[in-house]
């Protein structure tokens, strides 16, 4: 497994080692399209090869669904409500 310390310089002004609050965050897209709007959203205008850099954020892409939901019959019955109308699927161990 490589050091988090071969990542000096590569996240501008956020040092490795120096982790903290100001840490930028990682928004994953599901191509690079989106990944450019996003990008442009969350003002991460630098180009790299594979993700776009910000200040704030750290915009990449993966290509087709990440994650994808179970069919409804699916979920266990203990997690799932009918109220109102509306179907509440979550879970009980959050």
């Amino acid at each position: 497994m490589k050091g988090i310390n071969q990542y000096n310089g590569i996240l501008g002004n956020h040092k490795a080692g120096n982790w903290s609050e100001n840490m930028p965050k990682v928004i994953i897209a599901e191509k690079p399209s989106v990944a450019r709007n996003i990008a442009d959203a969350v003002q991460s205008k630098q180009r790299r090869d594979g993700y776009f850099l910000g200040e704030d954020y750290i915009v990449t892409w993966a290509f087709g669904h990440l994650l994808e939901l179970l069919d409804t019959k699916e979920y266990d019955e203990k997690n799932v409500e009918l109220e109102n109308g509306q179907l509440s699927i979550y879970s009980r161990d959050i």
